[in-house]
Parts: C-alpha cells; sequence; structure tokens
C-alpha cells in the first residue's frame, strides 16, 4: 500500500504543477493588463491548499472564502478554456464563452 500512495502523491503534485503552469501562462494578458495580479494567478491552481482557505476565512470570514473559491474557479476555467482552444480542442467559435468568462474575472 505504501508504494501506491507514492505514487498517487507524485501523480496529485505533478498535476498540480501542471495546472499552475496552463493558469499562469493563459492568464497572461489579464496580468498585464492589470485586470489580474500575478499573485492571484498563481493561487487558482492551488485553491483547494489550506493556507489560501485559511487566508480567505480570517480576512473575512466565510462570505469572502466564497467569493475567493467563486473567483479562483472562474479563473482557472478561463486559463482552461484558453487551453483547450489553443489545442484545437474546442473551435475558435468558443469565443462568447470566453467574453463571459472574463467579465465574470474582472
Amino acid at each position: 500500500m505504501v508504494p501506491a500512495f507514492i505514487v498517487i502523491l507524485v501523480v496529485i503534485i505533478f498535476g498540480l504543477r501542471r495546472e499552475g503552469r496552463i493558469v499562469r501562462e493563459f492568464l497572461q494578458p489579464e496580468v498585464q493588463c492589470g485586470v489580474l495580479r500575478p499573485q492571484s494567478t498563481s493561487s487558482f491552481a492551488v485553491s483547494l491548499g489550506g493556507w489560501v482557505i485559511v487566508d480567505a476565512l480570517t480576512r473575512g470570514g466565510m462570505g469572502h472564502w466564497r467569493a475567493s473559491r467563486q473567483f479562483n474557479q472562474i479563473g482557472s476555467e478561463l486559463a482552461f478554456h484558453r487551453s483547450r482552444v489553443a489545442r484545437g480542442i474546442l473551435s475558435s467559435e468558443e469565443a462568447a464563452r470566453e467574453r463571459k468568462l472574463l467579465l465574470a474575472v474582472a
């Protein structure tokens, strides 16, 4: 069981690192325009991490935590949407969805 546990941990760590790279790469235009801070893009992929949760709860309670969680979800969704369009999985006609996500992030 221990080797299987270690393999699962390694897969999780590599998955989170990959997600972080995708988010940082595909949200770079918003960082350059000033819509997002560079620190916020790094927190999107690890929004389930304990420190992000504790920070949001201590700053504004449950309401702040919910808003932060929703913001992280929308930002990650936008980054992964752009990634799928760039890889050709989705057609570029999905621009309406991207505009909707951009408005939600802004």
